[in-house]
């Protein structure tokens, strides 16, 4: 994953990463993580939901307690009215491709609580037989050590023989966004039932497949280890022994279970199931309230919030709608607050602290300076006529936003940093005809700005991924392809192609590995959900699938090919269906 900075996680930063509203609690009271911690409230959450590179998560399911809602194009969501615990609000995230989500919030009813989200793409880590167990290699770092026939089948819980399909990756606490893609909050019960802070040393998530789909654990009476290198900036205040810590995906909150032991620049433990892991050390924290407002007096919402610790470790969140900041932080330290600007740059400087107790420190003015712009026009088709299933594509200052085209004309909203002059670029995309614009330049600095009447006759569609499986014919356009993606592993690197059909729910994805460069690749991460066979049951690749890279370019350029082999139905690896297709879009 791209990170730039040090970013280690707060202990309750779930119920400001999630922008929100929260009223005092007393966190230090015994809780047995089972019952709910606080009372219910109906409460408003919206966010968005975007990929390890930032590119938006288009079609993604968001649950918070018996709501949903989906992503749109621009990865956002809005869910209302969902009835939530006050302190332990859980929303989680479900796209094919990537690893479940989670989040955990405080709630407030008179505001709306905000989430950033980041998902981390699920892929093949190796395979190994049950009889004889295995050693694989988690994505990004670290290690899993099986011993020999550990594995059932969850849902039966029978004894599962053959091979065993391990998908796992290891979440960086060193990574900038580190809390954007960690699930929950960094809240954890200890063995003795307190609720404490958590200080992260190293997070893996494991997941286990059989043949056929199937979803596979450790047998009861049997461990696996897990191995956690400790990052270079973690080193020098290591503990020797850490306690391990599980995700509590009903309870949103880590519960502490068995400890790791430091080896040289490793943490070495063993688990009794598989969820997300992590090594954490526990601290005591006291709840900070404040209000931000602008220099004209008026709420700042959804602004970003850090504090630097005395070692140096950052952590940060948001505001609410009403500017209202809530965290619980380490008690007892002198911290460093920052406001951060959407252009990531530092707009306010204080030193807080040391607080013993809990503290709300009142109103706080940020000088912050964020223009508006607004961009409309008109898209026609072949014929003249305004086009009805059309996407616009904008890139504005780095930043890649979309919207839907239904009767012609379009308007797109832009928050920016400064008023000056940039080069914006806009392409029109119709779904109906299969053509596109030409590439249309537009200066933009602030207000609303007209690009006129654009016409998608120009081009056939340059984006597109085709599939075929037994005869059926599936075709993906723009906005129903989400995106490709690098996606940089210890020893090699993997590409990234999904699809989705955002009205349908179905998708495709597929990864491969490789050198970035033209060539024959194979790929044995190739799944396909198709509407009238839902999530639950999809058609998969059962034996590695091949894919021929005919272009490879840069970041924003084009990745095109072709792929072919057979998938088997999810539970059924008797009967194989042939595939073959074709691709090209974009990566970013």
């Amino acid at each position: 994953m791209s990170r730039k900075t040090l970013f280690l996680a707060f202990t309750a930063f779930a119920c400001t990463i999630f922008i929100n509203s929260c009223k005092k609690s007393d966190i230090s009271l015994p809780y047995d993580g089972t019952n709910t911690p606080s009372t219910t409230v109906l409460g408003n959450v919206e966010g968005r939901v975007v990929d390890n590179n930032g590119a938006p998560v288009n079609g993604a399911i968001i649950t918070a307690g018996a709501a949903s809602s989906t992503t749109d194009i621009n990865g956002k969501f809005i869910i209302t009215n969902a009835n939530l615990p006050e302190n332990t609000g859980l929303i989680k995230v479900v796209k094919p491709g990537f690893f479940n989500a989670f989040r955990t919030i405080h709630v407030s009813p008179s505001s709306v609580n905000y989430a950033a989200i980041e998902l981390i793409p699920k892929q093949v880590s190796g395979n190994f037989s049950s009889s004889s167990g295995g050693n694989i290699n988690a994505n990004n770092g670290g290690t899993i050590q099986f011993s020999s026939n550990s594995i059932i089948n969850e849902a039966s819980g029978n004894a599962y023989n053959g091979t065993v399909k391990v998908s796992a990756f290891f979440l960086n606490p060193s990574d900038e966004g580190f809390i954007d893609y960690s699930p929950g909050a960094l809240r954890g019960i200890t063995t003795d039932n307190n609720e404490r802070g958590l200080q992260s040393f190293g997070m893996m998530v494991v997941e286990l497949e059989g043949t056929s789909g199937e979803k596979l654990q450790i047998a009861p009476g049997r461990t696996a280890t897990l191995n956690f290198p400790i990052t270079a900036a973690l080193r020098s205040t290591a503990p020797a022994t850490i306690p391990f810590w599980y995700f509590n995906e009903n309870t949103g909150l880590w519960k502490e279970e068995g400890s790791a032991v430091k080896q040289g620049d490793t943490y070495t433990g063993t688990v009794k199931h598989f969820t997300f892991w992590n090594a954490d050390m526990p601290f005591p924290t006291i709840n900070f309230e404040a209000k931000y407002k602008d220099q004209d007096g008026g709420a700042l919402p959804f602004a970003k919030v850090s504090f630097t610790r005395p070692n140096g470790e950052t952590r940060y969140g948001y505001t609410d709608g009403s500017g209202y900041f809530f965290a619980t932080i380490p008690a007892g330290e002198v911290l460093v607050m920052k406001v951060i600007d959407a252009c990531n740059t530092s707009v306010f400087t204080q030193t807080i602290g040391h607080f013993t107790d809990n503290v709300n420190i009142g109103n706080i003015i940020v000088p912050i300076h964020t223009v508006k712009a607004t961009i409309t026009g008109t898209a026609i088709n072949c014929k003249g006529e305004p086009v009805s299933n059309g996407v616009l594509d904008l890139v504005v200052d780095g930043k890649l936003s979309r919207t839907m085209i239904s009767d012609g004309s379009f308007s797109i909203n832009l928050t920016r940093c400064s008023n000056a002059n940039t080069e914006a670029k806009l392409t029109v995309f119709d779904n109906g005809s299969g053509m596109q614009s030409d590439d249309v330049k537009l200066n933009v600095t602030e207000g609303n700005i007209n690009a006129g009447e654009i016409n998608t006759c120009a081009n056939t569609a340059d984006q597109y991924i085709t599939l075929t499986v037994n005869g059926e014919h599936y075709t993906w356009l723009l906005p129903d392809y989400m995106s490709s993606t690098v996606i940089s592993a210890p020893v090699q690197n993997n590409t990234f192609i999904e699809s989705v059909k955002t009205n349908e729910q179905q998708s495709l994805y597929f990864t491969f590995p490789g050198e970035n460069v033209p060539g024959t690749y194979s790929s044995s991460q190739f799944e396909f959900y198709p509407t009238e066979i839902g999530e639950t049951s999809y058609l998969s690749a059962g034996t590695p699938v091949t894919i021929v890279i005919t272009e490879y370019s840069s970041v924003t350029e084009y990745v095109t090919g072709r792929f072919s082999g057979n998938v088997i139905r999810s539970g059924n690896s008797k009967n194989p269906f042939p595939i073959q297709g074709t691709f090209r879009v974009k990566r970013y």
